[in-house]
């Protein structure tokens, strides 16, 4: 088990609760009038944050050895305005958006959860033992 995976599975984890969260938020205020929906965005800058194009990180095997280049960090999720209007009344939810988002997120969530729990069952065996 990699601890860079299980950091990787938490922010992802953190990023679908506050996507949960956001999308339950917009289907409240889907009459509200001039209510703009929101998103969470996560995995773009995740990707971005683990692939960096170009620039270069040396990998320390102990911390005592000298950074070489500059450590990533992982992003937090951020909630953003979509900024468009379906309604009339000046409100930006879409409802068959945020029930297929809400699904998805589910869908989404329970995956991360069962790959975490895979990641401890793993260390689990090693602190055991197998015999």
């Amino acid at each position: 088990m990699s601890v860079q995976v299980v950091n990787v599975l938490e922010r992802a984890l953190d990023a679908s609760a506050l996507r949960q969260k956001t999308i339950s938020n917009n289907l409240a205020n889907a009459e509200t009038p001039h209510y703009q929906s929101q998103q969470v965005v996560f995995e773009e800058v995740l990707k971005e944050a683990i692939n960096p194009g170009t620039s270069f990180q040396g990998k320390r095997t102990d911390t005592r050895h000298i950074q070489i280049g500059s450590p990533s960090q992982l992003p937090l999720p951020q909630v953003m305005e979509k900024g468009t209007i379906h309604n009339n009344n000046g409100n930006g939810v879409d409802m068959d958006y945020e029930m297929t988002a809400l699904s998805r997120n589910s869908l989404w969530y329970n995956a991360l959860a069962q790959q975490i729990n895979h990641e401890f069952n793993l260390l689990k065996t090693v602190v055991r033992g197998r015999g």
